[in-house]
């Protein structure tokens, strides 16, 4: 046939169909998943149409021709028409097209001057993933050497066939098939063998084989199939069909939102209750009582009261807070009378009369999504059976899960299935998180991916990373835990995960600290050396000295220091410079603007280079110490969240973040890595045992992170609008009241002067509550059902010593010194910190010189004991006395570090201390723990934030914080280290605190948080840091104490002890004719034999000042405090 005709045809030569029969029978689909075969000469689609006839998968057709394209899409799953270099799919490593069917056009490239017969197999294999097999159709002259060398560089298994007869003779056209490599690889022998069959007889394409090519899978990631350019017409067709406006994010913008009540996670608990009455939403209720019927409107709002007002100079200080005001109206539906009750006692008497009534209604308008049965999860019982089956506690005859923690797996779970992205777990420190997350997994598994992997990822704190295999595997045994460490591990987790069992659970562990860590950047300018002027230098040599300068690598300008107008002062001479932040060159630069000819013109821009780089492994020279010495490279890194987000998006179905209150942050590190994770991932559940902060402003980039709605409502900025609407504000303002000609007001504008400064403080609003009860399962330690000792709370409040006329008296140096440093704080803000930490610290440490940047006060007396000291001994021997050893926790552990005396008067005291520090690693802290009990441990020493998470202190059943931490997180992790399941004493845990001082003070402002936070999970508020920070008298706390404590509803908890028990004791668990398994020696683990304590002591010495918090009664559940 002529060129001539050739090109009037568009190359297009359809194969006969007897030879398309003939391929399908050297071709084997897969034996599961999604594969895709690809055409991108498609003609009118025959050939590929018959091909995924034969054998299924999907088929994508490419066509120049408009006309057959058409006729194409007729027959083929996805068509493309117009030029195929013009389309774009996924390339390389992320290829995803199972079988390329080449039959290019047998004509040159007029342009490139080549056949297209080799272009088109060298621009398409690209498309064609690792593994994946080629049909390439051309004339046998055309198996040129570069044809040859291509086909064997990058495939192998080639074989070649020629087409039947008489069909052979029009173009004499082969049938090769081949395999792609997995990266590219010479073989000079197997191009030689390709390249003779140029001219060799080939064997004629039989019609069977018995090695036919297996057609591998699709991976499992997404896959796109569209053009470079997209043509007008299909973009409005497209947005016609799924605009923006068919999204529910649209509808919900546009839609005025419902007032139908939220739908909780789970039963609401009687603080929860508590919550939604005082968030007002009681919108149009009506309740009956006896002869009454009300018809009730609830609202809340926020109102500024003065605090305090003080004088400072000529000025007056004000301080407001926000304060909540509930106020109820209500519509006697009988006698039409009209009742507003604003005033808190008239409220407080009328929920009082009405509690029960109303929470009875709310119970009915917040029906739950999970309602504490199974039955809409058919088959969850027969796969949580065997979850912790083998895993036995001592003291508990059944095995399994705890009722509880199986209810909070199935409620996840409707979450999940329902659609949503996110899930938070609040659990009390000891609940099991672990054992519920990995659980739910292995669940999630089951329903949306019984036949595939479903790979999840956990991301924990370091010392965590090697218990996290251990439990998994304790929960589901047959699961496989891998630990990354880096890329290269994440990258064989992948490549692993398709060799397992479709069945087996795959977890990926993986630290907080690697999930952020990356190599980190340096400089990336151009050194040069630069004389100075010689009104500036010394002559060395009779030449003028000269100083290293740096320049852009763009535009090749010397980089300046500019000043505030923005002009060059004078050149970057230091490298540190560029290391503190990240600068791009500000230098002016012309640039071509336009058309080329007259069209254009020459305009002035800023260069913008980065002057930064990303630490490549690598120096440009050899680095020296100053022995001349090697320096070895720094570790190359690269952080894992952004590995996942950039390689494999939407990979994990599941990630499971624990301590996630640990990313709160708005600008660190770990915040941003959790933040790029959830944004990677299809789901995430996020888990703590202390979520809340105290401040608004502690959960909101958490939840904005998570939660869409937070975002639809608040951009990243808006910290301090959410905390004024959810949280608590204080105002500083101070209003001048100097010359009113020169002070009180504005020359021109005639207005007062006034200075405000806004504070956050703890607190919350109902409305906050109920923002999370759809997404939050609230879950604390006696929810489990399982009896467990007391835990009280004692704080013992000391006075300083007193002088003896020798020695000072130590409360008069600590005014001096508070007195002091307040002065100079309210001149200067920026002293305030020194003020704080100073005045919080010394107290504990009086018996060395103190010293700041406005005085220094001189030690105390070291051979004297100071009262809290003096306190510390008695109680470490009073509890030695009663078999019982003591953990306390010190504050100033660096270089300001207490610990070294504290032991040294302890062992004066015939006590056996040890201080744990931080060059125990995180990963062995555990097993030293262990030693040292074993070696007949009395008292351990150190900082609590060595300890907060991951360890089981249950050996340890008194806890003494020898010095307070402002943070709340710390406080109430590290005072539940000892009470958990496996501790077999009550627990006991003590703030000695200095009355009168920063300390005191400090203790207060934690109390008031801990009620913020007892507010937000629904707990009574209680405890002895809630009572020494005087909370409890605002109408939001008394009315949560009040339904708490009196309301006849149902609580969350109640139900879950009522189905432990029910369960327990019917021998319906899996395990429970298993024989009992001896209690384990070692304390220092959840499951360790737990009896009741057979007597409950007190050893505090002013019992007027102690509280209970908790104890477990069989007969009736309470509410756990926190703390």
């Amino acid at each position: 046939m002529s060129r001539l005709e050739n090109k009037k045809k568009a190359g297009y030569f359809p194969t006969p169909p007897a030879v398309v029969k003939l391929i399908a029978g050297h071709l084997t689909p897969p034996s599961g998943g999604v594969f895709r075969w690809l055409d991108p000469c498609a003609g009118e689609g025959a050939a590929l149409a018959y091909l995924a006839h034969i054998h299924g998968g999907e088929a994508y057709g490419i066509e120049l021709d408009t006309e057959r394209a058409e006729a194409a899409a007729r027959v083929l799953d996805h068509v493309l028409a117009g030029d195929y270099a013009a389309q774009r799919m996924p390339k390389g490593e992320k290829a995803g097209i199972s079988l390329l069917y080449l039959n290019p056009p047998y004509d040159y490239d007029d342009n490139a001057g080549r056949r297209l017969e080799l272009t088109f197999l060298r621009d398409t294999q690209d498309w064609l993933m690792p593994g994946g097999v080629l049909v390439y159709l051309i004339p046998q002259y055309r198996i040129t050497p570069y044809v040859a060398r291509r086909l064997a560089t990058h495939f192998r298994d080639v074989r070649i066939y020629r087409f039947p007869d008489p069909g052979y003779a029009d173009f004499r056209q082969v049938v090769i098939f081949a395999v792609k490599r997995e990266r590219p690889e010479r073989d000079d022998a197997a191009a030689l063998h390709i390249a003779q069959a140029r001219t060799a007889p080939l064997p004629i394409l039989p019609s069977t084989t018995d090695r036919p090519y297996q057609i591998p899978p699709a991976p499992d990631r997404p896959f796109y199939f569209r053009p470079a350019e997209a043509d007008p017409e299909d973009v409005l067709a497209e947005a016609q069909r799924s605009g923006v406006w068919t999204t529910k994010a649209w509808t919900d913008l546009l839609t005025p939102r419902s007032r139908q009540a939220v739908q909780p996670l789970m039963p609401l608990r009687r603080g929860h209750i508590a919550m939604v009455l005082a968030a007002g939403l009681l919108d149009n209720m009506v309740v009956e009582r006896d002869d009454q019927q009300l018809l009730v409107k609830g609202r809340l709002r926020k109102v500024q009261v003065d605090v305090t007002t003080e004088q400072d100079r000529e000025n007056e200080i004000r301080r407001q807070l926000d304060k909540f005001q509930a106020s109820i109206t209500t519509l006697d539906l009988i006698s039409g009378e009209v009742t507003v009750l604003a005033d808190e006692g008239g409220l407080r008497a009328w929920l009082t009369q009405w509690q029960d009534v109303l929470a009875r209604k709310i119970v009915e308008a917040f029906k739950p999504l999970h309602r504490m049965t199974y039955d809409e999860l058919p088959g969850f019982l027969t796969i949580t059976n065997h979850h912790s089956r083998y895993r036995r506690l001592p003291g508990r005859a059944r095995t399994g899960l705890f009722e509880a923690q199986r209810q909070v797996v199935a409620a996840l779970t409707r979450r999940f299935l329902a659609g949503h992205r996110f899930a938070i777990l609040q659990a009390t420190m000891g609940i099991g998180k672990t054992t519920i997350a990995v659980s739910l997994a292995a669940v999630l598994k089951q329903y949306l991916a019984p036949d595939r992997p479903f790979p999840v990822i956990v991301v924990c704190p370091p010392h965590l990373v090697e218990k996290w295999p251990r439990e998994i595997a304790a929960v589901v045994p047959m699961a496989r835990a891998v630990v990354i460490r880096r890329p290269s591990d994440l990258e064989a987790y992948v490549r692993q995960l398709h060799n397992l069992h479709p069945s087996t659970l795959s977890v990926a562990v993986v630290s907080s600290e690697m999930l952020k860590l990356g190599s980190g950047w340096t400089a990336g300018v151009v050194r040069r050396r630069r004389p100075l002027s010689q009104g500036n230098s010394a002559a060395v040599g009779g030449r003028p000295s000269a100083v290293v300068v740096f320049a852009c690598p763009r535009c090749g300008q010397t980089i300046y220091h500019r000043d505030e107008a923005g002009n060059p002062t004078y050149p970057v001479t230091d490298p540190e410079y560029f290391s503190k932040r990240r600068v791009k060159c500000d230098n002016r630069i012309r640039r071509w603007v336009g058309a080329d000819g007259a069209g254009g013109h020459w305009e002035e821009v800023e260069c913008g280079e980065p002057l930064y780089q990303e630490w490549r492994g690598y120096w440009p020279q050899p680095r020296r110490d100053g022995f001349g010495n090697l320096l070895p490279l720094p570790e190359v890194r690269y952080p894992i969240a952004q590995y996942i987000r950039r390689r494999y998006p939407h990979f994990f179905e599941l990630a499971i973040v624990d301590e996630v209150h640990e990313m709160k942050g708005q600008s660190t590190d770990r915040g941003h890595a959790f933040g790029t994770l959830v944004r990677a991932s299809k789901r995430t559940l996020a888990m703590t045992g202390t979520l809340f902060g105290g401040f608004a402003t502690s959960l909101f980039y958490l939840l904005h992170r998570l939660d869409p709605r937070i975002r639809a409502g608040f951009a990243w900025s808006d910290g301090q609008r959410f905390a004024g609407l959810y949280g608590v504000l204080e105002r500083m303002v101070r209003d001048s009241e100097g010359d009113p000609r020169e002070d009180e007001y504005g020359i021109y504008s005639g207005l007062r002067r006034r200075w405000t400064r806004v504070v956050e403080r703890p607190g919350i609003s109902p409305a906050l509550v109920t923002r999370l009860l759809d997404s939050t399962v609230f879950l604390t330690l006696e929810d489990l059902g399982f009896e467990l000792p007391d835990y009280t709370e004692h704080p013992v409040i000391l006075s300083m010593i007193s002088g003896d006329g020798q020695n000072p008296d130590q409360a008069e140096v600590y005014r001096e010194l508070h007195d002091t440093l307040l002065a100079a704080a309210k001149e200067d803000w920026s002293l305030m910190s020194e003020y704080l930490q100073t005045t919080l610290a010394w107290p504990n440490a009086c018996w060395r010189d103190e010293e700041t940047s406005l005085m220094t006060v001189p030690a105390l007396p070291a051979d004297r004991l100071y009262p809290k000291e003096a306190w510390l001994v008695e109680k470490c021997r009073a509890e030695k006395a009663r078999g019982r050893r003591v953990l306390v926790y010190v504050r100033q552990t660096a270089t300001r570090d207490i610990q070294p005396r504290l032991r040294q008067i302890l062992r004066r005291a015939g006590l056996r201390v040890r201080v744990l520090r931080n060059t125990v690693p995180t990963h062995r802290r555990e097993a030293w723990l262990r030693r040292r009990v074993r070696e007949g441990l009395d008292v351990l020493i150190c900082n609590p934030r060595l300890v907060q998470t991951g360890l089981d202190l249950v050996d340890f059943a008194t806890v003494v914080f020898y010095e307070i931490d402002y943070s709340i997180y710390l406080v109430q992790q590290a005072s539940r280290r000892t009470w958990r399941l496996g501790q077999t004493e009550p627990v006991e845990v003590y703030f000695p605190i200095y009355k009168d001082t920063m300390e005191h003070r400090a203790v207060a402002h934690v109390g008031r948080k801990v009620a913020a936070a007892q507010l937000l999970y629904g707990d009574d508020i209680a405890g002895a840091l809630v009572d020494q920070a005087g909370v409890g008298g605002s109408f939001l706390e008394e009315l949560a104490r009040e339904v708490v404590a009196n309301s006849e509803i149902p609580d969350l908890g109640e139900l879950f002890v009522q189905k432990h028990r029910a369960l327990e004791g019917s021998g319906w668990l899996l395990g429970a004719d298993m024989p009992d398994i001896p209690s384990a020696a070692s304390g220092l683990c959840s499951e360790r034999e737990i009896t009741p304590a057979s007597v409950i002591r007190s050893a505090e010495a002013r019992p007027e000042l102690s509280r209970r918090v908790a104890r477990i009664d069989p007969g009736k559940a309470v509410q756990l405090s926190l703390l």
